[in-house]
């Protein structure tokens, strides 16, 4: 991932893997309130499905970018999400409603 997260962000000098959380498991009434990642150790990051046992509605990812404007981003196991997650607001606000979701983080600075 670090040559394609590099690639997007125009990086002119190497990433530094600085962490990968996961496998991260949410269950029936999880939630994420939305939040920003710390500044010096999370530039670029990638949230990356897994799996998932949602038998309903989907359980969105919430991004507030530079502009203001949220925006909500549902992803299917194998599916990448790149963000800048210390400069935007993001988290999962609403409550979820599935049986299962498997994620895995990876940040970079």
């Amino acid at each position: 991932m670090r040559p394609i997260v590099a690639e997007w962000i125009g990086a002119t000098e190497p990433l530094e893997d600085v962490s990968c959380y996961g496998l991260r498991e949410y269950r029936a009434g999880s939630m994420l309130r939305n939040h920003f990642d710390r500044t010096d150790t999370h530039a670029a990051s990638v949230s990356l499905a897994i799996a998932q046992d949602v038998p309903g509605d989907p359980w969105p990812l919430e991004a507030v970018g530079h502009d203001g404007v949220a925006v909500n981003v549902t992803l299917k196991p194998g599916e990448g999400l790149l963000y800048e997650s210390a400069s935007v607001l993001h988290g999962r606000p609403t409550f979820f409603e599935g049986n299962k979701m498997t994620n895995i983080f990876l940040h970079y600075r």
